[in-house]
């Protein structure tokens, strides 16, 4: 049956999408929304103040008041997109979102590949796509630099690892002595420990000879 605008379907779409937005998640997840933005603002507006006082640093707090941008002109605080959001923004923006997905991504599975989705998921929107490519290029070029640096979580560790340091689990416990190789069996223990005491374990790597 074909659709038409009259005014009685007008008044019963209208009383179903106000019927929704009266819906009190709703409101609250909306007003969380507007509140998360708001501070967002506030706190650019606050640390670009704050930097630009100080002699020679007017460029960082233009780069620090951008962070929050969107290259799609949906960021805070001014609403700026694309390449007039400073470079270097844009760059600590990538660098920032990565460190936080991956510190809040799921307890299983592999968390930087899950923080690399996410970023990719979200370019032209967010994320400048060319830095994306170029980060994402970074960290699979220099991944065993990068992960001896940081630490490894039980998920992401291979056989034939060797410990830098100990592994150390809750209320210090060494789990595991610097030195020791990793098996699968190992690996299964430590990703069981993890899941056991909701934890992330961090574990160093010998670098290769």
């Amino acid at each position: 049956m074909p659709l038409s605008a009259s005014p009685g379907r007008t008044r019963v779409a209208r009383l179903y999408y106000r019927t929704g937005r009266a819906d009190p998640l709703i409101q609250e997840a909306q007003t969380a929304q507007r509140r998360e933005r708001q501070l967002k603002t506030r706190a650019a507006h606050h640390g670009a103040r704050l930097l630009a006082s100080i002699p020679g640093l007017k460029e960082v707090a233009t780069t620090v008041e951008s962070i929050d941008e969107n290259m799609d002109g949906s960021g805070v605080p001014r609403h700026v997109s694309g390449s007039n959001i400073p470079l270097l923004s844009r760059i600590l923006r990538i660098i920032r979102d990565f460190d936080l997905t991956h510190r809040q991504a799921p307890m299983s599975g592999n968390r930087r590949k899950y923080a690399c989705v996410r970023l990719q998921s979200q370019t032209h929107s967010r994320y400048d796509p060319d830095l994306v490519q170029r980060f994402i290029r970074y960290l699979n070029d220099h991944l065993y630099e990068l992960e001896h640096c940081a630490g490894l979580s039980a998920d992401e560790l291979l056989p034939g690892q060797v410990l830098q340091q100990a592994i150390l689990g809750s209320n210090d416990t060494v789990l595991l002595q610097a030195g020791q190789s990793l098996t699968e069996p190992l690996i299964a223990r430590l990703r069981r420990y993890e899941k056991k005491h909701n934890l992330r374990l961090i574990v160093f790597i010998r670098p290769q000879d």
